[in-house]
């Protein structure tokens, strides 16, 4: 079986307490491994925080909140 990771970088800047509150996706990108992926999301955050991955289950890894975003990778079966 061959495998892609799904980098997701999701907004965050809608999360208030409000009942309108919501989160969505700003992009989502492919790549052949996991490492790529978390070296992108790490290049492409510009905030202070050191991103911490925390891995949910084999097949997907997220970052912390961010404050204003969070990265997502979820292993893909390629068929």
């Amino acid at each position: 079986m061959e495998y892609v990771y799904e980098l997701e970088s999701e907004n965050l800047t809608h999360l208030n307490g409000s009942i309108y509150e919501r989160t969505y996706v700003n992009w989502r990108k492919l790549f052949a491994d996991k490492k790529a992926a978390k070296k992108y999301a790490e290049a492409n955050y510009d905030g202070d925080k050191e991103i911490k991955w925390i891995k949910e289950s084999k097949d997907y890894t997220r970052s912390q909140d961010l404050g204003n975003v969070m990265y997502n990778i979820t292993r893909k079966e390629v068929n």
